[in-house]
């Protein structure tokens, strides 16, 4: 794949000038909105790399980028595909995807008049694919787009757009978050710096300045601090510094009192109360002299710093909530990138096995095919005719199998009311053409008189799944093959006993048997996903399933499935 991401388009315009001017302000709404992010120019990092790749892995192309459209270009924040970090913005495709607020896919590039006759479609890196997803602020501004580019026409399905525009979402949390961080680096700089001219003010002027005796009789007061209290200053005379603190201890004041006698200076934060009964913040710096004549006397300065203790305490409230929030939303990041992990983990596994059992059948198809176009006699090329079909309805199991593990993994749950006879009818109406089917003799029992609320899809495919097992799993050597299927409804829940007299499992097959692509035996024709889907459906619905099988002696299946709402007293 080339090293250029996005393509080349002519710059959008309007021939009215209103709109222009609109266009304007809005471009310079969002180039505000971006560079408040400071993520332009910055370092690789490892955690949108991670969510590139798995875009790329998502969509399965070969190209997949962060982009970032600026003033007069495109910054990519991580890429896959290229090496390229930059292109001009006269030359960006995304520039499309930016005026929508929904994903831009272009199928084929030959097949759209914007870019039929684009350099980069006619000629290297003939590009034919792309998929953008707007990266969206709160505030509605699109900065950019995550991109998927190939070099072949595709189209994706629903899923994998849901999947791109969850990434999106990720890339823009994860600016947010580190939007966050930045402003609350900001804060605290700022209130450095805040603290740093009250100490020189403080250092700087005299403020509210009196004196008071050891027994904390004071002396003398200036203007301001006995306006700043609501007193005249004869009344603050002989008065005793007491009853003007907000103190919490009584031994506070003597050990002040304490350390002035030992020429020790104090400085701080005290309270004060007004003669309205307001208290008020001042910062103070107390020292003695002591005269000739011996006596010590306390000069007092301060000043009032109300506003800033409380904006300190506010700020200090608000960078506590801040970190907490910080905290929590690192702590969703990690969790649900551990989550990725392991799901790109066990989807490349399952597609693994479900290639390998997708492979084994296409390439017997293939071979009976040659061998039937070689063979002359028809009686030979219609035995290898039902060959072929035997191996076609094996590769539709699995695919059946794959289609019902994407639909339950997508879909939402329902919640309808169930009619467990009518369901059981169905299933066994589904099965009726399985080999096998005719010989079993299968009995239910019903305790369902209480409605039950689940989604019938999903029960019916369990049900399929299991009793489609005992049906291949049939003891030959029995003079009859038996099925009991128990089903017992309340208002929390149902509880589904299935029970055989087939050939059982062996005990170690047991653990391994809810894994996909597992089989009871190696001539098993069926495609390994049943009892593993039957269990993520449970999961889907919060139950369970449990197995229970003795060589020999039959198996037993035990489900339990919570109920999704209650039934309406009516019923």
């Amino acid at each position: 794949m080339s090293t250029f991401l996005c393509f080349p388009v002519a710059p959008a315009s309007t021939p009215f000038l209103t709109r222009r001017s609109a266009a304007f302000s809005t471009e310079t709404k969002r180039l505000a909105a971006l560079h408040s992010y400071q993520v332009l120019d910055t370092p690789d990092e490892a955690a949108f790399d991670d969510l590139t790749h798995l875009a790329s892995y998502i969509a399965g192309t070969p190209v997949a980028l962060i982009s970032l459209i600026d003033t007069d270009r495109q910054w990519f924040k991580a890429r896959v595909g290229t090496e390229v970090d930059k292109i001009p913005r006269d030359q960006a495709f995304c520039h499309y995807t930016i005026q929508g607020e929904g994903p831009l896919e272009v199928p084929d590039t030959h097949l759209d008049e914007r870019f039929l006759n684009n350099p980069l479609v006619t000629g290297n890196p003939h590009i034919r694919y792309y998929c953008g997803v707007p990266l969206t602020s709160p505030e509605g501004y699109r900065l950019g787009s995550l991109c998927v580019i190939d070099n072949q026409p595709r189209q994706l399905n629903p899923q994998q757009l849901r999947a791109l525009e969850t990434l999106a979402r990720e890339v823009m949390a994860r600016f947010e978050m580190k939007r966050q961080q930045q402003e609350l680096q900001e804060q605290k700089r700022r209130l450095a710096s805040s603290e740093a001219r009250y100490r020189i003010l403080f250092e700087e002027s005299a403020g509210y300045l009196f004196t008071h005796d050891l027994e904390g009789n004071i002396l003398t007061v200036n203007d301001a601090a006995a306006q700043a209290l609501g007193y005249a200053k004869g009344d603050l005379t002989g008065k005793n510094i007491s009853g003007l603190l907000k103190l919490g201890e009584s031994r506070l004041l003597k050990e002040y009192f304490q350390r002035m006698e030992a020429g020790t200076a104090v400085n701080g934060v005290t309270r004060v109360v007004t003669t309205n009964g307001e208290e008020r913040y001042w910062q103070y710096r107390n020292f003695g002299v002591r005269h000739a004549s011996g006596e010590l006397v306390v000069i007092c300065s301060a000043q009032d710093v109300t506003e800033k203790e409380l904006a300190a305490t506010n700020l200090l409230k608000s960078k506590k909530v801040l970190e907490e929030q910080i905290r929590a939303r690192t702590e969703d990041l990690q969790a649900t990138n551990a989550a990725l992990i392991r799901t790109k983990d066990d989807l490349d596994m399952f597609l693994y096995r479900a290639s390998h059992d997708l492979k084994g059948p296409l390439c017997s198809l293939e071979g009976l095919l040659n061998l039937a176009q070689m063979e002359n006699s028809p009686e030979q090329q219609k035995e290898f005719m039902q060959l072929m079909q035997q191996t076609v309805q094996k590769l539709n199991r699995v695919l059946e199998s794959l289609l019902t593990y994407a639909i339950n993994t997508h879909w939402g749950v329902a919640e309808e009311r169930i009619d467990f006879q009518a369901l059981l009818k169905q299933a066994l109406q589904t099965l009726r053409l399985q080999p096998g089917f005719g010989r079993l003799r299968i009995t239910p029992f019903f305790n369902t008189l209480v409605p039950f609320y689940s989604d019938p899809d999903r029960v019916l495919q369990v049900l399929i799944s299991v009793i489609r097992n005992s049906i291949a799993f049939q003891d030959l050597a029995q003079e009859e093959s038996q099925l009991n299927i128990w089903i017992n409804s309340t208002k929390e829940g149902a509880a589904i006993l299935i029970q055989d007299n087939g050939s059982g499992i062996d005990e170690a097959q047991l653990p391994a048997l809810f894994q996909p692509f597992s089989k009871a035996s190696e001539h098993s024709q069926g495609s390994g996903l049943g009892l593993f889907i039957s269990r993520e459906i449970l999961r889907k619905l919060g139950g369970s399933i449990t197995l229970q099988s003795q060589k020999g002696r039959g198996t037993q299946v035990n489900i339990k499935i919570p109920a999704a709402r209650q039934p309406d007293p009516a019923e």
